[in-house]
């Protein structure tokens, strides 16, 4: 009944700790708790334990604390030299011996083992929660990284029984930056089993006190002058990188499961060679699935992640890139003057592209943003140097080109408008030049009859809207020169017809593409090999192909 509940609970609070042991059917022990009373105990404990999540209030009367006793074990020691002190008053004194004789006769065979296996520098899967104390420094080696402990479990899955560690690092999403909470895993048979022992340093993450002072003090340099490269990133900018990367890669559009509807992909290896654009937002953004939990306060740089997020464009890849591989960019500052391209146009382009204002701030205001853009129009056969206007022009004012074809935007126009929304937003965040390659299906005349006008119609439409309101420079390449809806063409601010290579034209490409072969690399004669090439009819592209491949045959 309540009323002898209340007397059983009256009778216990006149103990200093009350064990309670709870056993199967069977008369197994299942599980086990302290309860402490002890008004003398409870006024030491928030002294001595600064850092524990799992056991936030420490002062309240009638604590309690389940097996394996982690707040306690954790703090053994210093209970022990705080029982110790000499001007503790013998009452405390005597409750808190009290306290370390039951953790003994609770966990003394335990901390036995612990003792004996960690001399060694040791570890059993049973035994990994002793090692880990919140408030640790946790060290993963295989990434550089540093973690703060702060509580664990242990649990199974298909895979074999794990023992889970709950840890905080510091983190940034786009807008904010603060504390991330996540967890990391250790299987039982990564330690060879329920009888098997492992190195503590070889483990995939082990806390940092179990390596020599000097380790510990270079990687806390380390990782906390990493994390101030990483803090200097958190704004969208254009970086140089090479090496490998985690991309993310992500099922079709026409894929749909309802179980897994809200599957955002999967993070796998890759290798990045380019130019990368920062921009964690935008990666947030698209892959809601990535984005961290976090408890806003301040962070510490020691504790940032070795990756930040951006975007290769060259692959159009959605990436944690390693802060360490990032380097400037190099911008080539003559990029125009090596554009095979007559004078002309190349000086009109080369004032449009350098006048060009990107707005500043927010680029979702629609009104904000109509007429804001510089689209330029570039057609004619392939080959002939459209794409290279479009890089030389990004070059040229230091901004990355983002590059997509009508092709992968999708076949339906609620997709192709989904796409190109999303393919033009972050274009706009960036302020990077677009390449829209091969677009005649976008530039078409709409149709007034036909089985296809309603979509074709509609293709245009969606286009017609995106071009009005992209505040950057976008570039449009197409094969043909003429059937160009009127809408589209008054949208166009310059159109450039590319024709194919003449004689002096090729002459020049051929030079020009023969002197940029690094000189070892060089064992002909330069004008010997101008003229053997003189008669062969090549556009631009079939000439940077044709010098690939001599350059890979040669090695």
């Amino acid at each position: 009944s309540e009323r002898k509940a209340k007397a059983e609970e009256r009778k216990q609070l006149e103990h200093a700790i009350v064990m309670r042991k709870h056993f199967t059917h069977k008369g197994a022990l299942s599980s086990s708790e302290m309860v402490i009373n002890s008004r003398h105990i409870l006024s030491v404990l928030p002294k001595v334990v600064k850092y524990y999540p799992r056991q936030p209030d420490l002062a309240s009367v009638g604590l309690t604390i389940s097996h394996p006793f982690g707040v306690l074990f954790h703090h053994w020691e210093e209970l022990e030299r705080f029982e110790e002190e000499e001007d503790l008053d013998a009452t405390t004194r005597l409750h808190l011996n009290f306290l370390l004789s039951v953790l003994d006769s609770e966990c003394k065979e335990e901390r036995k083992r612990l003792t004996r296996i960690t001399s060694t520098g040791h570890i059993t899967f049973s035994l990994l929660w002793c090692i880990y104390k919140p408030g640790d420094l946790v060290y993963a080696p295989g990434k550089n990284e540093l973690y703060r402990f702060t509580d664990f479990m242990y649990d199974a899955d298909p895979m074999g029984d794990y023992f889970c560690a709950m840890i905080e690092r510091s983190n940034f999403d786009g807008v904010k930056a603060g504390r991330e909470s996540t967890s990391l895993r250790v299987y039982e048979r990564e330690l060879g089993g329920s009888k098997g022992i492992k190195a503590i340093t070889n483990l995939k993450f082990f806390p940092l006190k179990f390596t020599t002072s000097e380790f510990q003090q270079q990687i806390v340099a380390e990782c906390t002058a990493r994390g101030l490269r990483s803090r200097a990133l958190r704004d969208v900018t254009v970086k140089r990188y090479s090496g490998a990367v985690e991309a993310l890669r992500r099922p079709p559009h026409e894929f749909f499961s309802a179980d897994r509807s809200d599957y955002s992909g999967q993070l796998i290896e890759a290798t990045v060679e380019g130019r990368v654009i920062i921009d964690a937002l935008g990666f947030h953004e698209e892959n809601y699935g990535y984005r961290p939990t976090q408890t806003w306060e301040s962070d510490d740089p020691s504790l940032l992640p070795r990756d930040v997020f951006g975007f290769a464009p060259g692959g159009k890849l959605w990436c944690r890139l390693n802060v360490d591989l990032i380097r400037d960019p190099v911008w080539d500052s003559d990029a125009f003057g090596k554009l095979v391209l007559p004078n002309a146009p190349k000086r009109v382009i080369k004032a449009l592209a350098s006048s060009h204002q990107w707005p500043e701030g927010s680029t979702r205001d629609a009104q904000a943003a109509k007429g804001k853009g510089l689209v330029i129009l570039l057609h004619g056969a392939p080959g002939t140097g459209k794409t290279m206007t479009a890089e030389t022009v990004a070059e040229h004012t230091n901004r990355a080109l983002v590059v997509i074809s009508s092709g992968e935007l999708g076949t339906e126009v609620d997709q192709i408008n989904s796409n190109l929304d999303s393919f033009l937003q972050n274009a706009a965040r960036w302020k990077a030049v677009v390449l829209i390659d091969e677009a005649d299906v976008f530039l078409e005349k709409r149709l007034s009859h036909g089985a296809n006008r309603l979509e074709q119609n509609g293709l245009v439409a969606v286009f017609l809207r995106h071009l009005e309101y992209f505040q950057g420079i976008l570039f449009l390449t197409s094969n043909r020169d003429k059937d160009f809806d009127p809408a589209i063409k008054s949208r166009i601010h310059l159109s450039l017809k590319f024709s194919p290579p003449d004689r002096r034209t090729r002459q020049t490409l051929w030079k020009q593409a023969l002197s940029a072969i690094p000189p070892e690399e060089v064992g002909y004669d330069l004008e010997a090999v101008l003229e053997l090439v003189d008669d062969m009819d090549l556009n631009g592209r079939e000439i940077s192909n044709a010098i690939r491949t001599m350059r890979t045959l040669a090695r």
